[in-house]
């Protein structure tokens, strides 16, 4: 069997592929889609359920994971409930533990996956970053994951973890100018889209109401604009995986 038919396989079949694909395609790491390895490292409880049920060839109890992204990260978790060809666990690597998504390319004969990290609490985190953020938006990375990365690089990144201040040089935005049109440390990436350019929240002027931001464009990084509403900016980066490249819905 080739990978293109984890669209329909379900049970053993579906955690053989799995299995097969992730030993050859992930180097340097072990992905399981067996309960019983992952005794190794501490996952949770909604990461076991979601294996049971692929072995047992019963529909993944998506909710049980995703069910705080209802409304922030809406494409992503729109991409997984409908895409998603299957799961494993890595349980050894540099990323491990995390929970591993796998999709089938919609037009060949290939696949991809996303890399979940650990859920964590981020309430100090945001705290000594004197933010006031959406709850909704915090509840990701709690109880879902602390930042989603793919293979190509691009990376839903982990809470809070830097600044631009601290990912590029003011001489590197800004050249020789005197003008500075906004602040790089009031600045916190959230997606990498892995060609060099960041969606960030801008600390001054997110809410708890509403994260504002905009792309860091590393091209052009003088002309990028900090007033957008960065939820939109995040699903519109999704939906363009979820048009495109993901396979049937399942």
């Amino acid at each position: 069997m080739q990978i293109k038919d984890l669209v329909k396989a379900r049970g053993p079949v579906a955690c053989s592929l799995i299995d097969e694909y992730c030993k050859t395609s992930i180097r340097r790491a072990v992905v399981t889609t067996r309960v019983e390895d992952c005794d190794k490292v501490e996952i949770p409880d909604s990461w076991k359920q979601l294996l049971h049920a692929q072995a047992d060839s019963v529909p993944l109890p998506w909710d049980v994971v995703w069910s705080p992204a209802q409304t922030w990260f809406s494409a992503l978790r729109q991409l997984v409930i409908k895409k998603c060809c299957g799961i494993g666990v890595m349980i050894e690597g540099r990323h491990a533990p995390s929970l591993v998504y796998v999709f089938v390319f919609a037009e060949s004969d290939g696949a991809w996956t996303f890399r979940g990290s650990l859920p964590r609490d981020v309430s100090e985190a945001a705290k000594s970053a004197s933010l006031d953020l959406p709850s909704e938006f915090t509840a990701f990375y709690q109880t879902v994951h602390n930042g989603f990365q793919d293979v190509m690089e691009a990376e839903l990144m982990p809470f809070m973890s830097t600044t631009m201040g601290k990912l590029v040089s003011e001489e590197d935005a800004f050249g020789r100018s005197k003008k500075k049109p906004y602040v790089l440390a009031d600045l916190i990436p959230i997606y990498n889209t892995g060609s060099g350019d960041y969606i960030c929240l801008d600390k001054q002027s997110s809410t708890s109401a509403k994260v504002i931001g905009g792309t860091y464009d590393h091209e052009s990084p003088r002309d990028s604009v900090f007033n957008k509403d960065v939820k939109s900016l995040i699903d519109q980066r999704f939906e363009i995986a979820l048009t495109n490249y993901a396979s049937p819905e399942r």
